[in-house]
């Protein structure tokens, strides 16, 4: 996938395009509002100098941001109700997780966000 595909916002347009259903029945359409904050809490604390995520929906109305960074594979499952999220990660080599639930109202969670995405793609 190209670096434009992964535009957060590109992303986030088509997540509003989910209906009540669209997992065999069973999957929740996004609120618009909490997409609409989780667009700006992007456009205003995810730093450009990092690498994009992929943003996939989750069956109870949420989402999860992937990164594949080196040897690391990390995800970020976002309430969009809460404005919380729990980010997982695993080093493949050794299997070793490190896992934090974040305050994503919270600037500073965003801070710590990018230096565990930043450390991760360092590593």
């Amino acid at each position: 996938m190209s670096e434009t595909t992964l535009d957060i916002s590109a992303q986030i347009y088509d997540l509003r395009q989910l209906k009540d259903g669209w997992l065999e029945g069973q999957g929740k359409a996004h609120s618009k509002e909490g997409l609409d904050w989780l667009s700006q809490a992007f456009d205003k604390h995810y730093s450009g100098d990092l690498p994009l995520p992929y943003l996939y929906p989750t069956e109870p109305g949420g989402v999860q941001a992937e990164w594949s960074l080196g040897r690391n594979e990390i995800t970020l499952e976002i309430d969009l109700a809460e404005h919380a999220g729990y980010f997982h990660a695993l080093q493949m080599e050794d299997n070793t997780e490190e896992t934090l639930c974040l305050d994503l109202g919270s600037e500073i969670c965003w801070i710590a966000l990018k230096n565990l995405i930043t450390s991760k793609s360092e590593q």
